[in-house]
């Protein structure tokens, strides 16, 4: 007996024992029972999980049908990844809050007020600045309630500062050269590039003249670093750097990144950030 059209997958953990779950692209795995595949408890375990991982439905009219609508336009599918992921940590919390509330009772007292309580106003503002400049474009507001809603206000301050000479000194002394945090130092160090956009870096990113050449996640700009080639002028005396580096990754996992885990998988900036 068919169990659905989505077989369900299987892991084989520890001791060789093998564990099923039922997987849906872009959510957790979820453990089934350790039956045969044909056992009424496994196929009401099965269709259970299928159940759970269908698209909510939202009320028509309602925000979470207009978050859902944002999530699946052109204007959202052309950000960038990781500013679809802040947009849709936000989304799912004001639609935990707000969801089943109609968007056309929406103001900007509203927003203000979830925005200041939120524990994360800079990107929560974002969110719903996104989210209300597509309704009114899309005409499923009559106009842009977060307009007149101010982003907060931050103390002054000079920012992350820069580490010293003997700061990196330091680090270096720390780190062997075969760890990842030392790995990942000595390539953001090399490339000055984000993290977002150091976790993808990898050997298909440098051209047959030896210079690195990637795209930025966050502006779509791109960005370019001598990797093998000869250095500019103004870099020759950073030449024991780049070395350092290229050593450093002697040490790394074949894969298409540099960054890549252990299990060949290419890392999550968030974990690299922690």
């Amino acid at each position: 007996m068919p169990i659905a059209s989505r077989a369900p997958h299987r892991e084989q953990r520890a001791r060789r024992r093998m564990s099923t779950y039922f997987r849906k692209r872009g959510q957790p795995l979820v453990p089934l029972p350790d039956l045969p595949q044909d056992y009424p408890d496994f196929l009401r375990a099965y269709a259970n999980a299928q159940k759970a991982a269908q698209k909510p439905k939202a009320p028509r009219g309602s925000l979470s049908a207009l978050i859902m609508a944002c999530t699946a336009s052109e204007k959202f599918l052309a950000a960038s990844a990781g500013y679809r992921a802040i947009l849709r940590r936000h989304f799912d919390a004001i639609r935990t809050d707000y969801g089943a509330l109609p968007a056309s009772g929406l103001r900007d007292r509203h927003i203000a007020k979830d925005v200041k309580t939120s524990t994360a106003p800079d990107h929560r503002m974002k969110a719903w600045r996104f989210l209300c400049e597509f309704a009114a474009w899309s005409d499923l507001l009559t106009s842009d309630p977060s307009h007149g809603v101010k982003p907060p206000k931050h103390a002054k301050t000079d920012g992350h500062p820069p580490w010293l000479a003997d700061e990196i000194a330091a680090y270096r002394a720390r780190g062997p050269l075969d760890s990842v945090p030392r790995r990942a130092m000595e390539i953001l160090y090399w490339t000055g590039a984000r993290i977002s956009d150091a976790v993808m870096i990898g050997p298909g990113m440098v051209d047959a003249s030896g210079v690195l050449t990637y795209r930025q996640q966050k502006t779509g700009d791109i960005a370019h670093a001598p990797w093998s080639c000869s250095l500019p002028a103004y870099a020759v005396d950073m030449r024991p750097d780049r070395d350092l580096m290229h050593e450093a990754l002697t040490h790394a996992p074949r894969h298409m990144t540099f960054l890549a885990t252990a299990h060949g998988k290419t890392r999550s900036e968030r974990r690299l950030a922690r």
